[in-house]
């Protein structure tokens, strides 16, 4: 049995390290999302001012209520500000994010305004073409996934396409809102930084920009074994959440809203939970394991391989016949 001693020495450790993480994590905030410009000088003197004054307290203030009161203030002005914050779709976005898309459902017709259709300059520059598409889901035949990566293994990005045969592929992709001249970071995303954007468009425009002009990007493509019903059902849950979005601006965050965990808590009936699910560039190895693609009777490492489509893309990078060509030669397609 464990000791009243031992009971209070636990008690007194466990408040001190609750204390010592959320001092981390306000520090952050402070310095990725504080009250200055996101991107500015500002916001990390602040968070640096801010820890330099929570060790004086922490040192100069005597033991009793008067130190646990000067450093439960300390911390709870930040965590109010964070609260105050309120995500918009009034900012100065770059040209990609620059307008919202949304649907009109009418049966089995769904019209997607501001759907886009980038194309890009040899350097890269986005052309940019937004417009209203319509697609019949009596003409949608399947879902198809691709999986981004680059630096690291762990590191990816999953975007999902609709095949609706004749009316071509209509791709999604779920990505942190960036404001003109911003950067993505990852520590940043832990916090009220960045909101979710659901993006509407071709594949030739979301996958294009990953193989053509984003350095070290590696895009593999797969056929998923869902069914016209069940390819409807994703369909109309992408359709939902971004309508929802539409009207309700809302955070992107790195662990709990990213661009897997958003397709995860949006589904009906749930996806078992699994650490690749957050560690998201091995999600296409757990849908392989959950016999949730195509394979052609490939081993994964096999199917992997082949299902780069970098080279095909390099060797035409125009738009014209994109879906295609990227397609052909692709296992299972």
């Amino acid at each position: 049995m464990i000791s009243a001693k031992t009971r209070r020495r636990c008690a007194i450790a466990l408040v001190f390290a609750s204390k010592y993480l959320l001092a981390i994590w306000v520090f952050g905030f402070i310095w990725f999302a504080g009250p200055f410009a996101r991107d500015g000088f500002f916001n990390p003197v602040a968070a640096i001012v801010w820890f330099a004054a929570l060790v004086i307290n922490s040192i100069y203030i005597p033991h009793g209520k008067q130190r646990r009161f000067a450093i439960s203030l300390h911390l709870l002005i930040p965590i109010a500000g964070w609260c105050l914050i309120r995500p918009s779709h009034e900012r100065d976005w770059k040209i990609s994010f620059e307008k919202v898309p949304h649907s009109e459902v009418s049966g089995d017709i769904i019209t997607i305004h501001n759907y886009r259709s980038f194309d890009y300059a040899e350097d890269g520059t986005p052309l940019p073409e937004w417009s209203t598409r319509t697609f019949d889901l009596g003409h949608l035949q399947g879902m198809d996934f691709f999986m981004t990566r680059w630096s690291s293994p762990f590191a990816g990005h999953p975007i999902f396409s609709f095949d609706f045969g004749e009316q071509g592929h209509c791709a999604f992709t779920i990505e942190a809102k960036l404001e003109e001249g911003e950067a993505y970071s990852l520590l940043a995303g832990i916090y009220r930084r960045y909101e979710l954007s659901y993006i509407a468009c071709d594949e030739s425009d979301a996958i294009r920009v990953r193989t053509n002009f984003r350095e070290g990007e590696q895009v593999y493509l797969y056929r998923t074994i869902a069914t016209p019903e069940q390819a409807r059902a994703r369909f109309l849950e992408f359709v939902a959440s971004m309508n929802d979005i539409s009207e309700k601006p809302r955070f992107y965050n790195v662990i709990s809203s990213n661009c897997t965990t958003a397709v995860r808590s949006q589904m009906s009936g749930g996806f078992p939970w699994d650490w690749r699910v957050i560690i998201n560039g091995k999600l296409d190895e757990l849908l392989y394991e959950r016999s949730m693609l195509k394979t052609a009777g490939l081993p994964f490492p096999e199917l992997q391989k082949r299902a780069l489509i970098n080279p095909k893309v390099s060797a035409h990078p125009n738009k014209d016949g994109f879906s295609e060509r990227v397609r052909s030669g692709t296992p299972a397609f």
